[in-house]
This record gives structure tokens, C-alpha cells and sequence, in this order.
């Protein structure tokens, strides 16, 4: 549905090139490479992705149980991850003496886990969380699946 209102059949970033996908890169268009996550990527064309793969994104408490797990094949740390929860407060949440940071964005903003590579060290952690709109793909943010079944 999203895809249609929007004219689109891949991410914004994206360009054909014969048989092969380029994308954006620090400024350069370079060919997509099949072993590289997905990044640059809005919620919406995310949810997009998971519709037709009968798929479904992961909601922060999935993500983070699986990060937690230590299990060789959930890598995390390269990109920011989209969830399917909103960005809303934990229970028991009382905010910090940066209350602007988070407080305001509750509500209209999705939670995004992980890190990237790019991300400062005193960042990273497997209970460190951000926001994004999300209709943004400028930030080094991907995805990754889960079955629909719960």
C-alpha cells in the first residue's frame, strides 16, 4: 500500500543499472552487494520488505531477548535497526536530567536498536535505544526479520 502511494518499487536511494542495484554510499553510487545488510532504509519501506515476504519486523523486547542471547547468528552492531514498537516510555521510566532528548518524541517516533559502525563506543549496548520519524532513511539504519508467527 505504502509503495503504491508512493510510486515506489525499491528505497529512495536506490538506482537500477541493467541487471544490478547501485546505491548510495558517502556520496558515491556503488553496486549492492548481497552479503551487505540493507541500510538507508525508512520504517515504511522496511514494513514494505516484511509485507512481501510474509515476514514481519521484530518488536524491541524480540530484538533485545535475541541480542542478549549471545547466539552466533544475531550479529548486531553494524546498523540501527527498525522495530515494529513505537518509541514510547519503559514502565517505571522517570526521565534523566536530559528530558528534552527523549520525553518530547514519545509517541510520534519508532525505536530503533543496535548500533552502527559509525556510533560512539559510550553507545553501544544491547539496551541502548533511539528514535527516528519513520519515514527517515539518513541515518545508517536497516532491518531484520522475524517470523509472523509469535
Amino acid at each position: 500500500d505504502w509503495l503504491m502511494r508512493k510510486g515506489r518499487s525499491a528505497p529512495r536511494d536506490w538506482l537500477r543499472d541493467g541487471r544490478y542495484w547501485r546505491a548510495d554510499r558517502f556520496g558515491r553510487k556503488v553496486p549492492l552487494s548481497p552479503q551487505e545488510p540493507v541500510r538507508h532504509v525508512s520504517l515504511y519501506e522496511a514494513q514494505a520488505y516484511c509485507m512481501w515476504a510474509g515476514r514481519r519486523l521484530p518488536s524491541e523486547a524480540e530484538w533485545e531477548f535475541a541480542a542478549m542471547s549471545g547466539h552466533a547468528a544475531f550479529r548486531w552492531g553494524d546498523l540501527w535497526e527498525w522495530t515494529c514498537s513505537p518509541f514510547e516510555p519503559y514502565p517505571g521510566f522517570a526521565p534523566d536530567a536530559w528530558r528534552e532528548y527523549s520525553q518530547p518524541q514519545f509517541g510520534s517516533h519508532q525505536a530503533v536498536r543496535g548500533a552502527s559502525f559509525a556510533t560512539r563506543m559510550r553507545m553501544k549496548g544491547v539496551k541502548f535505544r533511539r528514535f527516528l520519524l519513520p519515514g527517515s532513511n539518513e541515518q545508517l539504519t536497516g532491518f531484520r526479520t522475524c517470523s509472523l508467527q509469535t
